[in-house]
């Protein structure tokens, strides 16, 4: 499986992660609150702003004036309107907007995150004392 893009021919990360190129935005992931949902600190998000939100799926939204990355949640019927949740168990879940105040706007759909593993590993090594190339040797 590992070598079939290499016998189809190149890999276009461009086309398989930004099909809408107008719609399409790219931002970092600060703090610990989706975690839980595999988005860690530092990773590369790409948003489209063009999808539809669902249930389910991993939105920006503005809250308070700044960005943020929960999960959306729309329940049945009137008695559990939408709300964005946290993975982390601590942040408390912020309502969505629909037009009464106080809640939070969707501003578009998370369709991928992407973690530079180099800097993880940097980090790993250096707080297990390893120093040295990046082929893994150690150093002196």
């Amino acid at each position: 499986m590992l070598f079939r893009s290499y016998e189809e021919g190149r890999i276009d990360l461009h086309r398989i992660l930004i099909p809408s190129p107008l719609s399409t935005f790219l931002m970092r992931a600060q703090g610990e609150a989706m975690r839980g949902d595999g988005i860690h600190h530092g990773d590369l998000l790409v948003i489209d702003q063009a999808l539809t939100p669902r249930t389910g799926c991993m939105v920006v939204a503005v809250h308070e004036g700044r960005f943020i990355v929960r999960r959306l949640c729309l329940g049945p019927g009137r008695q559990c309107p939408p709300r964005l949740e946290a993975s982390d168990g601590v942040s408390p879940p912020i309502a969505v907007e629909t037009g009464q105040g106080g809640g939070a706007d969707l501003w578009g759909v998370v369709t991928h995150a992407v973690r530079c593993l180099e800097l993880e590993n940097r980090h790993h090594n250096h707080r297990s004392g390893l120093r040295g190339q990046a082929d893994g040797r150690r150093g002196p």
